[in-house]
């Protein structure tokens, strides 16, 4: 998730409410996959994606996701999940 694209750092809408950005994910996802491409970057990856984000990624990308990183708050931790191209 991301903020809506303002000068503020967390924006806020008419509802005095968080103002979340509209830009899919999988358009950022383009964009890493750009810049892996040019050689930018050595690996790209994925953070706190559930298993429809996740699908919907490999269904639309050329560079598929090299790390899933996921946020155990239970534990207060974080690990990595190696995925398998």
């Amino acid at each position: 998730m991301g903020f809506r694209e303002d000068e503020d750092l967390f924006p806020k809408g008419d509802d005095d409410k968080i103002a979340f950005s509209d830009v899919d994910y999988l358009e950022a996802w383009k964009g890493m996959e750009e810049a892996y491409n040019l050689g930018l970057a050595k690996n790209i990856g994925i953070s706190n994606f559930n298993h429809e984000q996740i699908e919907r990624i490999f269904a639309n990308s050329t560079v598929k996701p090299t790390v899933l990183q996921v946020y155990s708050s239970f534990q207060y931790y974080c690990f990595l999940v190696t995925m398998y191209r």
